[in-house]
């Protein structure tokens, strides 16, 4: 939305994943943690201890390790020692000295013991969990679009080329203030514009996609873009995959000119599909550009972070097409 109304893009490679999530099938994915990581063992298919294997020693994962563990994870399940896109925690012995009321992040001990923790081990892999790229904008949130200001985590380079665990909300009630600070400093200096005729093509807009009576339904090509960009631009990315998820992303986008998006919750998805298929190609064609491995942004074809890569990439649109520019990383609008 950002980009439509004019705004420029930063950073939009580096996504941040959360190592420790269920997999097991049909489990929600909750986030674990607590003994059952601290004391138990995450192993490949061969019983090989995964951190050990690749060297993740700094504890908390989830606070200091998140982007060399989901590597980790990553490469043994890319190397075939992994189960259906997973790898294991071994947590028996641990969760059978716990008991009811024990918290295992968002996993109870009573959940655990159903499914089946206690006397096996349980699938686990990474989840796509934050993005430190966003709109750019400077320390109050301008854009230098007017009347457009950004906080949290739709605002890019805060956190460079990786978050550290916690920052989040600390960063979204900072620049939140900020930005309104400066939206009601800028609206009291200023003149709104009007934006009836911006509303009616809106509106226009929003008919014409819900005319069909055929197609295909928003929710079957935003799993197919979803799968896309878990596989071929993920936790890891190779030269081939990335043109992989671009073609594919450029075959979704035919298929969604023919649009099944009925008013109510199917035309909501078929809006975030639309919007869902442009930040996967910003993603895309910036983790394209940036041959090197910096913070959460491996290359396996680059795994070594370049010193003169130390700039960051800015996004825009020039119509349809995308534009990907290098820029220093003390950018502003």
């Amino acid at each position: 939305m950002a980009v439509d109304a004019g705004a420029r893009l930063r950073d939009m490679e580096f996504s941040q994943f959360f190592p420790l999530a269920l997999a097991e099938p049909g489990a929600p994915s909750l986030l674990v943690d607590g003994r059952v990581v601290w004391e138990g063992k995450i192993i490949n298919t061969l019983g090989e201890d995964i951190p050990a294997k690749h060297g993740v020693t700094e504890r908390p994962y989830i606070a200091k390790s998140r982007d060399l563990l989901s590597r980790a994870m990553m490469l043994e399940v890319l190397d075939g020692l992994g189960v259906e896109g997973a790898v294991l925690l071994d947590a028996r012995e641990v969760a059978r000295q716990g008991g009811p009321g024990e918290r295992y992040g968002m996993v109870s001990w009573e959940y655990f013991k159903e499914l089946g923790g206690l006397e096996r081990t349980i699938r686990i892999a990474p989840l796509s969990h934050f993005t430190m790229g966003g709109v750019v904008a400077d320390a109050g949130g301008a854009t230098g679009v007017p009347g457009l200001y950004v906080a949290g985590e739709a605002m890019g380079g805060v956190h460079g080329a990786n978050r550290h665990g916690g920052n989040a909300l600390t960063e979204a009630v900072v620049f939140a203030v900020r930005a309104a600070r400066s939206a009601c400093r800028d609206a009291r200096s200023g003149q709104l514009e009007g934006f009836e005729e911006e509303a009616e093509a809106e509106e226009e807009r929003l008919r014409a996609l819900t005319q069909s009576e055929t197609g295909y339904t928003p929710a079957t090509l935003m799993g197919l873009l979803r799968e896309t960009m878990w596989e071929k631009a993920g936790v890891v990315r190779t030269s081939q995959s990335l043109v992989e998820a671009y073609q594919k992303i450029q075959e979704i986008r035919h298929s969604a000119r023919r649009l099944l998006a009925k008013p109510g919750r199917q035309l909501m998805d078929a809006l975030e599909l639309q919007m869902a298929l442009q930040v996967a190609e910003f993603m895309v064609r910036a983790a394209m550009a940036r041959r090197e491995s910096r913070g959460a942004h491996y290359r396996r074809d680059y795994p070594g972070e370049d010193p003169a890569w130390a700039k960051t990439l800015v996004l825009s649109k020039e119509g349809e097409a995308v534009r990907v520019e290098e820029a220093p990383i003390d950018l502003t609008p």
